[in-house]
């Protein structure tokens, strides 16, 4: 089963998900380098797609971003999906993101403002 929904999330600036997907949340990193804004807070829209799968190894994480990379055979994939969705969501001043546990389940975030 995947689950898809939307909603408004308030992030405090400098905040970043503890998550791979992200070293400091970009829709937040320009209010970082201010102590005035450090205490603001934003609202972000994020669109999470889950499911309830085998979800990711903990060591396969950091890469599922990467071009090229993936678990499938040469024949069956090139490893390019993640990879564009990420460019496309950066380039348009959002974060895409995932969360899994392995063995439950896998969460893609896609914030923006």
């Amino acid at each position: 089963m995947v689950i898809i929904h939307a909603r408004d999330v308030s992030l405090t600036a400098g905040q970043s998900p503890s998550v791979i997907g992200t070293a400091a949340h970009p829709l937040l990193v320009d209010q970082r380098t201010s102590t005035e804004g450090a205490d603001r807070r934003f609202r972000v829209v994020r669109l999470t797609v889950e499911d309830h799968g085998c979800g990711i190894p903990e060591d396969l994480r950091e890469r599922v971003f990467d071009p090229f990379f993936t678990t499938k055979p040469r024949d069956k994939g090139t490893g390019l999906g993640l990879s564009i969705s990420h460019g496309i969501v950066k380039d348009h001043g959002g974060q895409l993101w995932v969360e899994s546990e392995f063995g439950q389940w896998t969460r893609f975030h896609v914030d923006c403002r």
